[in-house]
């Protein structure tokens, strides 16, 4: 375990060891198998650490100060619900601001982030609500000396080591009041204690443990039975601490949901939602309208309650099979429901020792595939699943199952992750018949909070989508690149995580990775949101793959702004479209904690620095290649002021048939003109050339790299058309079939025509296309004797080009001829 530091600066020191410590313990631990390494596109981005201040109230404006690194000239705040209204003041590690809430804001907790001069910050979460918000005082660390507050109201606080923060609060007779700290949900490492004391210093409650949809941070429900004066005191369990260990507590008499009923609904359909809340008449019904076009699987969604609304206890999913709610008594094989495949069961294990049984019919050597969605939704179920036949005989049974291929870019927490409490399988079916799948608790506890989604399929069809800012490390560990960028969770120091910063001139990166469930197909992904001073390139998921990397350009002049972005990817089947909406984990934490928040935002923070890229290259190709041919292509590069030197110019990762020759920038220049040359036989089609400048610097070890992605366009010689794809021929008739050659690079031969699987007595009058001609009409003829025929026939015509005795075939034309009788 690591000892929490006294003071936040040393959150920087371990964040630089504790990669290098988890690099080594990988090798001696299973603890960390689950551990991606990443390779971070910027080091130097700025990092944010701490808040004054974690709460903000809905339409105030309040003045906030920062902790961190790297915040000098602080340009704006990147957040949906707060905006930038003064920098009061501002250095190198801190900066006062004056910021403005939305009176509309959305209550609940939201990543912020800082633009500065250097780039965008990693994010810190913050807390908006309605309640008025208190900021602690330090010296109140006794009941005698705690800091008077009104509620209903919110506390923003932070504990140090050995910390005890005592609140004074007055409460009329009967009322009940909810306590809530959050600290786990805002990124802190605060294992939170709640302790409730009199007048007259008597405990009268303490809450420790955590509460179900919010855990591991802690509730606690109490009602005064007698008006008076009370305390509340914030511990952390193990009296560890830090000037970051942060804290939200509210008070208020809001109702909140423990549980709801269904976790999910169909694409297109309107769903009623049962929530409950910790009391017994505390209950009341949310209408979920999900239309087809929604491009998300799960997601986290408002509830009204008296006055305000609250956050549901757990995520909403949305499916594409039929739905059905379970129904008791269903605890036995001979008491299963019948369901049809594919379909979506929402039930819950609602009793401890509960076990929900279903009855499916399959066909011998069927395949049907089974997962359930619970832990992944935030319910307490640790669900485990199993299938017999009707005789009772067990086929297949699962309790956690594997972690879905989440391979680089992905990060995931300091703890074992070797598996997700969601079993998933598949069987196939022994023989014809009915078979019997049971869900249970692996603890054998239940209660209305113990929920669950259970899919039924054949073969599901769908993907989800991941994407994380930065590069996938080169396998290679002699790749110096590799070895001096990789991060293992580079959230915990800031740099990179939760973020992509670009300077003008220069190039970011998006990894977007598919966990495919059953569609291979390819995967086209379009980014949503970019602000005009970015330009992204097309990027597909071939089919079969798993990832693409998604680039963004800033130009050369760019202005310095920040934006979110959406990754969103779209599938093609033969009867609908996949839109799904990426995700972006984020470890929200100063330094490695157990208790570190994971959130997984739908959207991406990009931002533009305020200074030039230290190098920075662009190209473009003037106009097409042909085979045997060569385009010009232009080079402009630019050097961060102060930074100057040779940069070698050469090509990586060379399209196969294209040449590029390498070349020197001198010190004074910055643009050049090279030539790029395609072989004879290359294959016509889209090509990406990388160039790659290198230049070699002073004062650093490794040498400052560009790349420039350029798109070639290798087009054919020739490409002929044939217009009229579809003719009738009469016996003893002809017709017309035209032709439209389009020839490249001043290629002007003649292009034969070779024409098979004509019928007996029908010919083409000419066998090619004239040199130099575009358009061509031949003639096409049927001899009187030729037998006309109900069933049209596929006739293939392949283009031939023939250039200093070399054989190029062009891409076959298809004519669709059918012989009629002459109208009587």
């Amino acid at each position: 375990m690591f000892k929490r530091p006294r003071s936040w600066s040393a959150v920087l020191l371990l964040a630089v060891l504790f990669p290098a410590l988890l690099l080594a313990a990988s090798v001696f631990s299973r603890s960390i198998r689950a551990q991606v390494i990443v390779e971070q596109m910027r080091e130097d981005v700025p990092v944010l650490v701490a808040l004054d201040r974690i709460g903000l109230r809905t339409g105030e404006t309040v003045e906030v100060t920062v902790r961190g690194e790297g915040l000098t000239a602080v340009r704006d705040i990147l957040c949906d619900t707060v905006r930038l209204v003064e920098v009061l003041a501002n250095d190198e590690k801190s900066a006062r601001l004056k910021v403005e809430v939305a009176a509309g804001a959305d209550p609940g907790v939201h990543p912020l982030h800082l633009l500065c001069e250097a780039g965008l910050s990693n994010p810190r979460l913050i807390v908006v609500g309605p309640l008025g918000q208190w900021v602690e005082k330090e010296g109140n660390n006794a009941p005698a000396e705690a800091n008077p507050i009104e509620q209903p109201c919110a506390v923003s606080g932070v504990l140090t080591p050995e910390d005890r923060d005592f609140f004074r609060f007055q409460v009329a007779a009967g009322e009940t009041v909810v306590f809530d700290l959050r600290a786990d949900r805002i990124g802190s490492p605060v294992a939170g204690v709640l302790t409730l004391f009199d007048s007259e210093g008597l405990e009268i409650d303490k809450a420790a443990t955590p509460s179900r949809g919010v855990a591991p941070d802690v509730r606690l429900v109490h009602r005064f039975e007698e008006a008076g004066t009370f305390n509340v005191c914030v511990t952390d369990r193990t009296f560890s601490g830090a000037d970051y260990a942060a804290y939200h507590l509210t008070l208020s008499s809001q109702p909140f949901a423990e549980s709801m009923f269904p976790l999910g609904g169909r694409r297109g359909e309107t769903v009623k939602v049962e929530l409950a809340g910790s009391q017994p008449d505390q209950a009341w019904t949310q209408v979920v309208e999900l239309p087809s076009a929604l491009d998300w699987s799960r997601a986290r969604l408002e509830t009204p309650v008296v006055a305000a609304s609250a956050k549901m206890p757990a995520q909403f999913a949305v499916g594409d099979y039929d739905e059905h709610l379970e129904h008791e008594p269903n605890d036995a094989s001979k008491e299963a429901e019948l369901v049809t495949s594919p379909v979506t069961i929402n039930g819950r294990i609602d009793r401890p020792g509960d076990i929900d049984c279903f009855r499916v019919a399959a066909k011998a050597g069927e395949k049907l595939f089974f997962e359930v969605f619970a832990a992944r939704l935030g319910t307490p179920l640790d669900a485990v699943l199993l299938v017999r036949d009707t005789s009772g005989t067990m086929i297949v049974e699962q309790d956690d199952g594997a972690v879905p291929e989440r391979l680089p870019p992905v990060i995931r927490a300091a703890r074992d992750d070797g598996a997700i409490d969601d079993p998933r399988l598949e069987m196939t079916a022994p023989s014809d018949g009915e078979y019997v799948v049971e869900v249970r608790d692996r603890f054998h506890h239940g209660d209305a909070a113990h929920g669950y989604r259970l899919e039924i399929s054949s073969q599901p069809l769908d993907f989800e989508l991941i994407v994380q800012p930065g590069r996938v490390a080169s396998s290679d560990p002699r790749d110096r690149r590799r070895r001096r960028g990789q991060r293992v969770l580079p959230q915990y120091d800031g740099r990179g995580g939760g973020a992509l910063s670009i300077d003008r001139g220069g190039r970011g990166s998006l990894v977007v990775r598919a966990i495919r469930r059953g569609y291979n197909g390819p995967i086209e992904i379009k980014l949503e949101d970019v602000p005009p001073q970015l330009v992204t390139q097309r990027a597909v998921i071939a089919e079969g793959q798993n990832q693409v990397l998604v680039d963004l350009l800033a130009g050369f002049d760019a202005e310095s702004t920040a934006a979110f972005i959406r990754v969103v990817g779209v599938g093609s089947l033969a009867d609908r479209t996949i839109t799904r909406r990426a995700v972006q984990p984020v470890m929200f934490a100063a330094l490695p904690s157990a208790v570190a928040a994971q959130r997984e935002l739908d959207v991406v923070a990009v931002g533009v620095s305020g200074r030039g890229a230290e190098l920075a290259l662009r190209g473009a190709a003037d106009g097409a290649l042909t085979p045997g041919g060569e385009a010009v292509v232009r080079i402009e590069l630019r050097r961060r002021e102060g930074v100057a030197g040779e940069v070698a110019l050469a090509a990586v990762n060379l399209p196969s048939g294209i040449r590029f020759d390498a070349l020197t920038l001198a010190a004074d220049q910055s643009t050049a003109v090279v030539r790029v040359t395609a072989d004879a036989d290359a294959t016509p089609g889209r090509r990406t050339l990388q160039i790659e400048g290198k230049l070699s610097v002073k004062d650093k070890k490794e040498p400052l790299i560009a790349i420039a992605s350029l798109e070639l366009d290798i087009r054919p010689l020739a490409r002929v058309e044939l217009l009229t794809p579809s003719i009738e021929l009469t016996p003893g008739g002809a017709a017309r079939l035209e032709f439209l050659v389009d020839r490249a690079g001043g290629e002007k031969s003649p292009v034969a025509l070779e024409v098979s699987r004509l019928p007996q007595g029908v010919t083409l009058v000419e066998s090619t296309l004239p040199a130099g001609e575009k358009s061509v009409k031949i003639e096409i003829r049927a001899e009187a004797e030729v037998r006309p025929s109900p069933i049209p026939r596929i006739i293939p015509i392949k283009p031939v080009l023939t250039i200093g005795g070399r054989r190029l075939e062009l891409p076959a034309q298809r004519l669709v001829l059918k012989i009629v009788k002459p109208p009587s």
